[in-house]
């Protein structure tokens, strides 16, 4: 289980990584609602500071960890740099998951409650980037105020 779980997180952000460097900034644009070239510059930037550390602690985040490869690829961060930190992400990842539920899954009552567990679970790693996302707008809406 752990050989084929690492192999299927490397081969999955590897697929990500080289779709959205082949195509990913084809997609931007200085007029784009979304994709503007900007958020680009800003991913860039970031990658460029944290990419190794995102894209260890970025799998242990759902949705978060579909899109890292995806930002990785399209920020133009070094494959080589991305393909070892890449590896070690998923084998830290996988290897966690599978103790996770080694140890938890003889626990009574665990194994019933899974999906609420997991929903749990999914609540609060998401709650960072929300909690994030609504700072950001509010430091954006208290500039434009005094502008």
């Amino acid at each position: 289980m752990l050989v084929i779980g690492i192999i299927a997180a490397v081969l999955g952000d590897q697929v990500g990584y080289f779709l959205s460097h082949s195509f990913g900034r084809k997609l931007f644009s200085d007029n784009a609602k979304v994709l503007r070239t900007n958020r680009l510059e800003a991913a860039e930037k970031f990658f460029a500071k944290y990419g190794p550390l995102s894209l260890v602690l970025g799998r242990f985040v759902p949705i978060v960890r579909t899109y890292v490869p995806l930002a990785a690829g399209t920020a133009n961060m070094p494959y080589g740099k991305f393909i070892g930190w890449n590896v070690a992400g998923a084998i830290g990842w996988v290897a966690s998951m599978v103790a996770v539920g080694v140890l938890l899954g003889n626990i009574p009552g665990i194994t019933s409650s899974i999906d609420k567990i997991m929903l749990l679970v999914i609540a609060i790693s998401v709650l960072p980037v929300v909690i994030g996302g609504v700072n950001a707008r509010r430091k954006a809406a208290v500039a434009k105020r005094s502008v």
